[in-house]
């Protein structure tokens, strides 16, 4: 199970992603909104145990969590769309390099100035770069609900979503 929120008035952590595995439940913090690698992790017990810390730490409501894939085998576990470290499939890592699956195909990611806000973007871009495209893509046919809580999220405005969604 992995589940991603976007906080809100705070300075240092914009979106808390919770995953789920053998360990117990990871908290990855990110200091940005686009689909990167986490600053912080912290492991908790139980999923209620991770929602509240989060919701005393981020003061992210249960309400605001969003259900996403779990990553495919040898893929990082703090990344939303499928992301591996280059050259890690052979033997030979060069961390810090980063490639995503695109079409079947591996393509090197690069890292960018890291994105603070989604004013000035289209719906497309502010999908894109926070990693939820392919979540959002899946939710607008089966899951009306979930496509437009991941909207709101993105900040993007009711009458946005309505137009959308239809």
């Amino acid at each position: 199970m992995r589940k991603i929120a976007f906080t809100t008035g705070h300075d240092s952590v914009k979106k808390v992603m919770l995953y789920e595995c053998s360990d117990g439940v990871y908290v990855f913090g990110y200091d940005c909104l686009q689909d990167t690698s986490s600053i912080s992790d912290y492991i908790q017990n139980t999923v209620e145990d991770a929602e509240d810390f989060c919701k005393t730490e981020y003061k992210i409501d249960s309400n605001n969590w969003i259900l996403i894939a779990d990553p495919i085998d040898n893929c990082q576990h703090d990344f939303i769309l499928p992301t591996r470290v280059k050259g890690k499939e052979n033997g030979k890592p060069e961390w810090g390099h980063f490639q995503t699956l695109v079409e079947n195909r591996w393509v090197d990611i690069g890292t960018s100035d890291k994105t603070q806000s989604f004013g000035g973007m289209t719906v497309n871009e502010r999908l894109f770069v926070s990693g939820l495209i392919d979540e959002f893509d899946k939710s607008k046919i089966s899951d009306k609900t979930k496509a437009k809580q991941i909207l709101r999220s993105l900040q993007v405005d009711e009458p946005s979503i309505e137009l959308i969604i239809k």
